[in-house]
């Protein structure tokens, strides 16, 4: 995607961006019974292990690609990425069951969706670009 400088940097832009990323989560909280902040904190922990997950792949392309032993990484990686899309997937269908509509479970349901292909692309990608290049460049520094 090209990137694009809009002119926010420094304390300004900080503060925009925060905003920016809560202020939706906020008002779908704002707009929701009691106690649903339980069902995204649910949600948060299951992204927070992909994170997690996807940092781990990271090390593991680059001890790859630099001829390193990955083993330390990358098997940690696959139980992190297993357990992590087993509890999205559970947590997709628990909120679908319970769904009635344009609801705070429907939206965590279609996240968890969201999540659990967004990760699968990126390790997909990332094997395929570990385990199937013969003759790939270095990781060069920024």
């Amino acid at each position: 995607f090209p990137s694009h400088d809009i002119g926010l940097s420094g304390i300004s832009g900080a503060m925009i961006g925060t905003t920016l990323t809560i202020l939706p989560a906020a008002i779908i909280l704002m707009n929701t019974d009691s106690g649903m902040w339980a069902q995204f904190w649910t949600l948060f922990g299951a992204a927070n292990q992909l994170l997690a997950a996807l940092t781990l792949l990271v090390i593991s392309a680059w001890l790859h690609q630099n001829g390193k032993r990955l083993a330390f990484t990358f098997i940690p990686m696959i139980f992190v990425l297993v357990t992590t899309l087993v509890a999205l997937i559970q947590i997709s269908r628990t909120n679908l069951q319970k769904t009635s509509g344009w609801d705070i479970s429907l939206i965590n349901s279609l996240m968890s969706i969201f999540l659990i292909i967004l990760a699968l692309y990126l390790v997909l990608t990332a094997l395929r670009k570990m385990f199937n290049v013969k003759n790939y460049d270095k990781i060069s520094p920024a």
